[in-house]
């Protein structure tokens, strides 16, 4: 495993956990009072459903942007070495 990937693993766990965070807050907050078993049930498993949905979308977005902030870096130090070696 690269450091870009442990990097990209570590970021996915900290957006995964902060989404399911948020929807069960969300969900808890939203939720009418006084429901029977059966639609706690039914709520819990939207609930599931949409962090998962949400968390999948995120982590790719999270993805998407390191893996474009390690381009550039890259570039950026590419450049830097060829600018070193004209100067030589």
């Amino acid at each position: 495993m690269t450091k870009l990937e442990m990097v990209k693993a570590g970021a996915q766990i900290v957006v995964s956990i902060g989404v399911g965070v948020v929807v069960g807050n969300v969900v808890k907050l939203s939720s009418p009072a006084g429901r029977n078993v059966l639609k706690n049930i039914c709520v819990g498993a939207a609930g599931l459903v949409l962090s998962d949905m949400v968390s999948d979308q995120a982590c790719t977005h999270v993805e998407t942007k390191i893996d474009a902030v390690a381009e550039q870096l890259k570039t950026a130090v590419m450049e830097a070495a060829n600018s070193e070696e004209e100067e030589s």
